[in-house]
């Protein structure tokens, strides 16, 4: 768990992890990176192993601290902000078997119910992971906080990297150059959604988005059209961004550059079909009552 300045945070993400059934974790690792609130002494007091950092080195340098103090082969990780549904471990150690990570799905849960959205794979069987190419487009659909991955391989490929906020994103795609991955849409994990976070700035995680996944030019998996089309629904998320803001000139800007390639419209159909069907099981999440300390439906 990384963490600075959360020690507000902090015990309702441990409690998520003390109340795991079946499946405990062999120890809980705090990095404190660099915090001038109580943040560690609130780990420690919970009885986390802290590890602390003298000055603030961001998340992907917390990250990596945290993996390399850990004793396990395997790594579950969780995000101060979120918390673990009872059944996280139990679900997502089953699951784990021949592959070098799995996941759960998570809620996105908003103070406005109609801005949640479940994270992960839209259809209600497991989808196996034989290449990181889905993660690039249509969507990189593995929550952080509902992975668990093997700390050799993390190790082997070279850890986290900048920039943050799509460190994860950036490993899973080397992770899956050294085996395949499995992500259930059962949800195991609540995200808590506030505008402080680093996700919150669109225009630089689709920034951010780009870079990391054109990192992978050269490699087998890796084409320029898989990059163009994943821009291709940022950019029609633009057009209705802009839209909702009364901003038309922006809006046909946007829309402009989509409408310059099928294969571009294309993409922004297969992207329009998939929030359709990630929406309605949001809605079924919801009226199902998920919510933390109660098992799924």
């Amino acid at each position: 768990m990384p963490a600075y300045e959360r020690a507000a945070l902090l015990p309702r993400a441990i409690a998520s992890v003390r109340a795991q059934r079946s499946a405990q974790p062999a120890e809980i690792v705090v990095v404190d990176d660099g915090s001038g609130d109580p943040t560690a002494d609130v780990a420690a007091d919970l009885g986390a192993r802290v590890v602390r950092h003298p000055h603030n080195r961001g998340i992907a340098a917390a990250r990596n601290t945290g993996v390399e103090a850990a004793t396990q082969p395997w790594l579950a990780l969780l995000d101060t902000d979120d918390e673990w549904l009872p059944h996280h471990l139990t679900t997502v150690w089953a699951l784990r078997n021949g592959h070098v990570l799995a996941a759960g799905s998570a809620l996105r849960l908003a103070a406005e119910r109609r801005r949640s959205r479940v994270h992960g794979p839209p259809g209600k069987a497991a989808v196996v992971l034989r290449s990181p190419a889905p993660l690039v487009f249509p969507s990189n659909f593995l929550p952080a906080s509902a992975v668990l991955v093997r700390r050799d391989v993390v190790l082997e490929v070279g850890g986290f990297r900048k920039p943050d906020a799509v460190e994860d994103f950036d490993l899973w795609l080397r992770v899956l150059e050294c085996g395949t991955g499995i992500i259930t849409p059962e949800v195991t994990v609540v995200y808590h959604l506030h505008d402080s976070q680093s996700s919150a700035d669109a225009a630089q995680m689709q920034a951010r988005h780009i870079l990391v996944a054109e990192r992978g030019e050269g490699r087998p998996w890796w084409s320029p059209a898989l990059v163009e089309r994943w821009q291709a629904t940022a950019e029609w998320s633009n057009v209705r961004s802009a839209v909702r803001r009364g901003r038309p000139r922006d809006a046909a800007r946007h829309a402009s550059w989509i409408a310059a390639r099928p294969r571009r419209i294309a993409a922004v159909a297969q992207g329009s079909l998939l929030r359709a069907r990630l929406k309605r099981r949001t809605r079924q999440t919801l009226r199902a009552g998920l919510r933390p300390g109660t098992p799924p439906h």
